[in-house]
């Protein structure tokens, strides 16, 4: 359900009951629903071994998935080629290098400092990598179909 306030203690929106109380979250912020469904399915992916992360526990995972499917990198912190501690917003390319191994280390942006668009994005490319390695258990389903019968689907 989205409402609108259109002055101090006015507000307009679909199936508002009379005498009901409501919690309202800010429409640009992400949800506390895409935080649930987020943490569900991490969770269901997790408890099913079928990711290819090298992930021992579920914060581990979360991290792949932020990085890979999600909104990435905040900023990077790195050894520049002159031997120099650096932090920089974008993927640097003067990157220390020895024995194969780059001296490079991203720190994440924040679940909770995800947008309501990339929280959204991050359980659709999660559910997609879930539906193509085969993940096909009842509780998925039953996450999906409420994620679709839900506010979720139409607002999220």
């Amino acid at each position: 359900m989205t409402i609108l306030v259109t002055a101090p203690g006015e507000f307009i929106g679909d199936e508002l009951q009379v005498g009901e109380n409501y919690n309202v979250e800010p429409a640009t912020e992400g949800t506390g629903q895409q935080n649930r469904y987020f943490h569900k399915l991490l969770m269901l992916y997790f408890n099913s071994g079928a990711y290819s992360y090298p992930a021992k526990t579920v914060g581990e995972l979360k991290s792949h998935i932020k990085s890979r499917l999600g909104a990435g990198a905040e900023s990077y912190v790195y050894i520049d080629t002159n031997g120099k501690k650096q932090k920089s917003k974008t993927l640097p390319e003067n990157v220390m290098e020895r024995n194969g191994e780059r001296y490079i280390w991203q720190k994440l942006l924040s679940w909770a400092d995800y947008s309501k668009k990339q929280r959204r994005e991050t359980i659709h490319n999660l559910v997609q990598e879930m539906i193509t390695v085969g993940i096909n258990s009842r509780e998925f389903e039953n996450i999906l179909a409420d994620m679709e019968n839900s506010q979720f689907a139409r607002q999220a």
